[in-house]
């Protein structure tokens, strides 16, 4: 916990426009960390070892300027700071 020995498992300004990474939850089942962007106005996901990078949803209606994200079941859930609403 004091930042020893840190890994960077994704580095966020890789993803086209982004860099403001808001909201990160881990899906213990599926063993995938998810984040919201918004800078990019996005959603992605990867697998906890960095690999397997994946954006799920950008400029969306329905995804005006995410800021954080969990995951329950089979579904993700974000908060939405434009559209003052929480998503799925």
């Amino acid at each position: 916990m004091a930042g020893t020995n840190r890994t960077v498992l994704y580095n966020v300004t890789r993803v086209p426009g982004g860099g403001w990474p808001n909201g990160i939850v881990c899906d213990t089942i599926t063993k995938r960390i998810y984040w919201v962007d918004a800078k990019s106005d996005s959603i992605h996901t990867m697998e906890y070892d960095g690999k397997d990078q994946k954006e799920i949803i950008r400029n969306e209606r329905h995804l005006g300027h995410p800021f954080s994200v969990e995951i329950f079941e089979n579904y993700v859930y974000w908060t939405d700071w434009r559209t003052n609403a929480i998503l799925r």
